[in-house]
């Protein structure tokens, strides 16, 4: 899968395959729906105090400004005047909602990243985020509120360099602040902080996580990811797959800040998503590849019993979800005489991308899990492993059709279900037990 964003910006590898492309469309929605919930609440706005002929005249100076050093401090106001009385501004606009994204990545792609004077794209960085912070805690509408999060969590205090070997880039600390600030409160001066807020805040720690948390930040990060996980129950108003999503996207952020390694605090975390019944299989394959991304070799006195059994009860209720599936394409296509029976116009398949991504997924995580164990419990996870092989082989084979995946993933559920049912009872409780569980005045707003 592609990334959502360049390197420099917010990236999801493959997890579950299209099933994150889609929630990304959900997040959408559900900045939508927090909306609808409050069509009768009036949200602010910011009126430019430059008109667009005003902004266009000065576009050529604050170019300048960011790429000529001698030109910097001459056309300072300049550019302040065209980022907080014109650009900034305008992405607060009912009028310009559909516009939000293609500035969101103008403000990135024709400014602060090709700026050539360290000290304007540092004071430009500096604006942005002063106005996005305004911006994500005041009442506007939540499209530009979650807009701002995401403006936010792309602020680097040094960007990435240019081409394949260029630097990583550095995180803005106060971005992360901010993201933070976001994730850990529930409302700002009666104004509340929506889910959609604070999903967008993780994808930003996300990031930041992935090229380097700022040590003064990181116990902090983790405690919000930790607490955000721990909250098993969904809130009242909030839909659970929601709920359940944010959880994981918690985890992700945990992945990427413990890549060298798992605490115990951490890995309890994932096995408990892992083992939660109450998720979808799809969510608790996409905790468990989160393991891919850690080295379990380095995580030393770390247990990992419970999340080695949570695996094999993953496995278990893959194997068995899909050999139905199975059973029912293979009873369908004989009642069609053999044939690809056509079903409202469409041919019947057996969804294959979804057996692989589950597949995939619990390979992976074992995989990089296993190198962490001791030898018994390496051994009992590699031979559950084992009894996935054939089905992963021939699924990935594009030659192979449906017919000759279904026997085999019916095969492979007995088999899964023999190897995880001959393991010992585990001596402790599963590694989950032990995570516990007014509008805004309507005042100018200057974001100078």
């Amino acid at each position: 899968m592609s990334a959502l964003f360049d390197r420099s910006g917010l990236q999801e590898p493959r997890l579950l395959g299209t099933r994150w492309q889609a929630r990304i469309v959900g997040t959408i929605v559900l900045v939508l729906a927090v909306a609808s919930t409050a069509v009768a609440q009036r949200f602010q706005s910011i009126e430019p105090k430059l008109n667009v002929r005003e902004a266009n005249a000065m576009r050529g100076t604050v170019t300048k400004a960011l790429r000529d050093p001698s030109a910097f401090e001459v056309n300072k106001k300049d550019l302040d005047a065209y980022f907080t009385k014109y650009y900034f501004p305008t992405m607060t606009l009912p009028a310009k909602l559909g516009e939000l994204a293609k500035r969101r990545e103008n403000l990135f792609k024709q400014f602060i990243r090709p700026a050539r004077v360290p000290a304007a794209q540092q004071h430009l960085t500096a604006l942005t985020l002063k106005a996005m912070g305004i911006i994500a805690r005041g009442n506007f509408h939540p499209a530009v509120r979650y807009n701002a999060v995401l403006i936010l969590g792309m602020l680097d205090e040094k960007v990435a360099g240019s081409g394949a070997g260029g630097a990583k880039p550095v995180p803005f600390p106060a971005g992360t602040n901010e993201l933070l600030d976001l994730l850990e409160n529930d409302e700002f001066k009666n104004v509340k902080v929506p889910a959609s807020l604070k999903l967008g805040a993780l994808l930003g720690l996300e990031r930041h996580a992935r090229f380097g948390i700022n040590p003064q930040y990181a116990d902090r990060v983790t405690k919000a990811a930790l607490a955000m996980i721990a909250q098993e129950e969904p809130p009242a108003d909030l839909d659970p797959e929601v709920h359940y999503w944010m959880r994981c996207q918690a985890a992700r952020v945990l992945s990427r800040q413990f890549a060298e390694g798992p605490n115990a605090q951490v890995q309890a975390a994932i096995t408990s998503l892992i083992a939660d019944p109450h998720m979808s299989i799809e969510d608790r394959c996409s905790a468990t590849e989160l393991m891919k991304r850690m080295k379990y070799d380095a995580a030393a006195g770390v247990d990992v019993t419970a999340t080695v059994r949570a695996m094999g009860d993953l496995a278990k209720t893959v194997a068995s979800d899909e050999a139905e599936k199975a059973n029912d394409f293979q009873d369908e296509m004989l009642r069609g005489g053999g044939g690809r029976r056509l079903q409202g116009g469409e041919e019947l398949t057996y969804q294959r991308r979804r057996l692989v991504a589950r597949l995939h997924s619990i390979y992976e995580g074992g995989n990089s899990l296993s190198k962490g164990l001791p030898d018994a419990e390496r051994q009992q996870l590699q031979s559950l492993l084992s009894t996935l092989e054939p089905v992963m082989e021939v699924a990935d084979d594009k030659d192979s059709g449906d017919l000759d995946i279904t026997p085999k993933v019916i095969e492979m559920a007995k088999q899964v279900r023999s190897v995880v049912e001959s393991w010992k009872p585990a001596d402790k409780a599963p590694a989950g037990e032990a995570t516990e569980k007014k509008p805004a005045e309507e005042a100018e707003i200057d974001l100078s």
